[in-house]
């Protein structure tokens, strides 16, 4: 290593570069040649510049504590602005805002709009231990009862004999034995019974005369099947004309 530079200052940038990299700032101004050190010591000094050394964990510090206020001072606005939107306009009541029954409206610029909501926007029961969390907080489950103006969310499965439930009695009025009327002997069965019942008693007639209905969509595929169903039916065949040739 040539010496001929040793007296030179780097600047702080240089003697990170040279510490990182390990290459001399000066590579291209030293002289060619053995240096006069090198002669006078017999082999190439051992030599080291304590400043980039010191400079390497100064840089890392400075851009831990830029990074650290950068960040913060994104999260205070973000969150600066969520509060300012919950405390304005609360989710509940911008959700009941849209209703097919109670629309409610927010303020004369935001009035009542009587529509349904999309599926998913309800209003929610943002209390946890009796405080109220801010919405941008956490995720809430949907609020019960009609008095949070939520329609009750119904599924093609309710409709099954043994989960549909009478909305004013409660009970499975398909699937379990119940009196309706004890004093006048009236029981209600399950509608498989029901059936049964009916018909080992033959109570259901057919009509004297019934006829089976003719050519038609009846066992026909059809475009709503994506074309699957029973085989196609027969096409009426066309009434033969009889040509004279004069």
């Amino acid at each position: 290593m040539s010496d001929h530079n040793a007296n030179k200052k780097d600047s702080p940038m240089q003697a990170m570069w040279m510490s990182l990299t390990g290459a001399s700032a000066h590579l291209h101004e030293e002289v060619p040649g053995i240096s006069g050190k090198s002669q006078q010591v017999g082999h190439e000094p051992d030599e080291f510049g304590l400043r980039a050394i010191v400079y390497v964990p100064i840089a890392v510090i400075v851009t831990l504590i830029l990074t650290y206020i950068t960040v913060s001072s994104i999260f205070t606005y973000i969150i600066g602005r969520g509060e300012l939107v919950a405390e304005t306009k609360p989710f509940n009541d911008r959700a009941a805002r849209i209703s097919s029954d109670n629309p409610k409206p927010l303020d004369a610029n935001l009035p009542a709009v009587p529509q349904p909501r999309l599926e998913g926007i309800q209003q929610v029961n943002a209390e946890r231990n009796g405080v109220l969390d801010p919405s941008f907080l956490r995720s809430f489950r949907a609020a019960d009862g009609d008095k949070n103006n939520n329609p009750p969310e119904i599924y093609p499965e309710f409709l099954r004999a043994e989960n549909f439930v009478d909305l004013t009695s409660h009970k499975r009025a398909l699937h379990d034995y119940d009196w309706v009327d004890q004093g006048k002997h009236i029981v209600q069965v399950p509608i498989d019974d029901a059936m049964t019942m009916l018909i080992d008693n033959k109570t259901l007639k057919a009509k004297a005369g019934a006829a089976t209905p003719g050519i038609g969509s009846l066992g026909k595929a059809k475009l709503s099947t994506g074309g699957r169903g029973g085989p196609s039916e027969p096409k009426e065949p066309k009434p033969h004309t009889h040509t004279h040739d004069h």
